[in-house]
C-alpha cells in the first residue's frame, strides 16, 4: 500500500513538472547541469591538490613569504627561523631552510644563503627549490669570474633538472652557458 502511495506521489510530481512552462524546465535543467559540473571539477581538483595546512608551521611559512614579498626581508628571516625551530619533519625543515636561504640571498647575505641552502639539500636532496636557488648563486659567481663555481653550478642545476617535474627554460639557458 505504501509503495503504491509513493508511486502515485512520484507520478503526481512528474505531472506537475510537465505542466510547468518550458522556460522554467530549461532553467532548472541548466542549473542542474552547472551543479553537476562543479561537483565533478571539485572531485578532480581535490584528488590532485592537497589541502592547505593550517598548523603553526604553515602559518609561520606563509607569514615569512608574505613579509618577503612585501620587502620585509628581516621579518621574513625571523619568521622562517621560527618555523625551523618548531618540531617538524625533515622535509618541512628543508623547505623552511631553503626559503630562509632565499630570503638571505635577497637581503644580500650570500654566505648565510649558501649555508641554509646547503643544509636544506643535505636534509632533502630532492628539494628542487634549494637546488635551483643554490645553482643560481653558483652560476652568478661563475659569471662574476669565479671559475671554480662553474662545476658546482653545473652539478646543482643538473640535479635540479633530474628532480624537477617540469622543464625550466632559465635553468636550461644557464646550463648552456656553463658548457
Amino acid at each position: 500500500v505504501q509503495l503504491l502511495l509513493k508511486n502515485k506521489a512520484a507520478v503526481a510530481a512528474q505531472e506537475a513538472l510537465e505542466r510547468r512552462p518550458v522556460a522554467v524546465k530549461a532553467k532548472r535543467a541548466k542549473a542542474n547541469k552547472r551543479r553537476k559540473q562543479r561537483r565533478r571539477r571539485g572531485r578532480a581538483r581535490g584528488s590532485k591538490r592537497a589541502r592547505l595546512r593550517t598548523g603553526t608551521f604553515a602559518k609561520r611559512m606563509q607569514s615569512g613569504r608574505l613579509m618577503r614579498d612585501d620587502g620585509d626581508i628581516e621579518g621574513a628571516v625571523r619568521s622562517f627561523s621560527a618555523a625551523i625551530a618548531l618540531q617538524v619533519s625533515a622535509t618541512e625543515r628543508s623547505i623552511a631552510l631553503s626559503e630562509r636561504g632565499e630570503a638571505h640571498f635577497s637581503a644580500g647575505d650570500e654566505a648565510a644563503a649558501i649555508s641554509d641552502l646547503r643544509a636544506a639539500i643535505q636534509i632533502d636532496g630532492l628539494n628542487s627549490f634549494a637546488l635551483k636557488t643554490l645553482g643560481f648563486i653558483e652560476y652568478q659567481r661563475f659569471k662574476q669570474g669565479d671559475a671554480s663555481a662553474r662545476g658546482r653550478a653545473a652539478k646543482l642545476l643538473t640535479d635540479f633538472r633530474a628532480v624537477s617535474t617540469r622543464p625550466d627554460a632559465a635553468v636550461e639557458r644557464w646550463l648552456a652557458e656553463l658548457e
